[in-house]
C-alpha cells in the first residue's frame, strides 16, 4: 500500500510540473525578439513559422481565438533605457501613424490576461505630422492617456492588423518619465 501511494504522489507531482512546463512554454516560445533592436518582442502568428503552434496555444490557453496571420502582435515590459515598465512611473511612447486598417496599444498587468487600458487607431489623436504621443501614467494626462492598474509592473502590447504591404513599420519608442 505505501508503494502505491508513492507511486501516485509522484506520477501526480509529474503531472503538474508538465502541465506548468507546457503553460510555460505557451508564453515564451512563440515570442522573438525584433530584428531592429528597439526593446520590442514579436509572438510569431504566421502559418509558415515553426513556432506558430506555440504562439496560437497561448491564446487558446487564455480562452481566446487568435487573430488572422495579417496581424501582427508586439510586447515589450521594459523601456528605451531597459527600465521594467511600473505603474508608480510615467511613460511616454512616441511613434509613427500607422496606415494600418485596426492597431491599438494597451497596458497589461503580468498577473491579468486581460488588457487594463486600451487606445485603438479609432480613439488615438495623432499630431499634424500623423505621430502618435500617447502617456502611460496613474493620473489623467491631457491628449492619449493609458492608465496601467496599479504601481505594480506592466507589459505594452501593440497590436497590428493588416499594415499595407509597401509601408515600413517602425515600432514606438517608449521613455521613461517621473516616477
Amino acid at each position: 500500500m505505501r508503494i502505491f501511494n508513492s507511486s501516485t504522489i509522484f506520477i501526480f507531482l509529474g503531472l503538474l510540473l508538465g502541465f506548468g512546463s507546457a503553460l510555460q512554454s505557451l508564453e515564451t516560445m512563440g515570442v522573438q525578439p525584433v530584428a531592429d533592436e528597439s526593446g520590442w518582442n514579436e509572438w510569431r502568428l504566421s502559418v509558415d513559422d515553426r513556432l506558430q503552434p506555440y504562439a496560437m496555444g497561448h491564446f487558446l490557453a487564455a480562452g481566446s481565438l487568435p487573430a488572422p496571420v495579417s496581424t501582427h502582435f508586439y510586447i515589450r515590459d521594459l523601456d528605451d533605457d531597459g527600465n521594467p515598465l511600473r505603474g508608480d512611473c510615467n511613460f511616454v511612447v512616441d511613434g509613427p501613424g500607422l496606415s494600418a486598417r485596426w492597431w491599438s496599444l494597451s497596458v497589461r498587468n503580468f498577473e491579468s490576461t486581460k488588457p487594463q487600458a486600451v487606445l485603438s487607431a479609432g480613439r488615438a489623436v495623432l499630431d499634424s505630422n500623423k505621430q502618435l504621443h500617447a502617456t502611460i501614467a496613474l493620473h489623467p494626462t491631457p491628449g492619449n492617456w493609458l492608465q496601467p492598474d496599479g504601481k505594480g509592473t506592466f507589459t505594452l502590447t501593440y497590436v497590428i492588423s493588416e499594415l499595407e504591404k509597401s509601408e515600413l513599420l517602425v515600432l514606438p519608442h517608449v521613455k521613461r518619465g517621473r516616477c
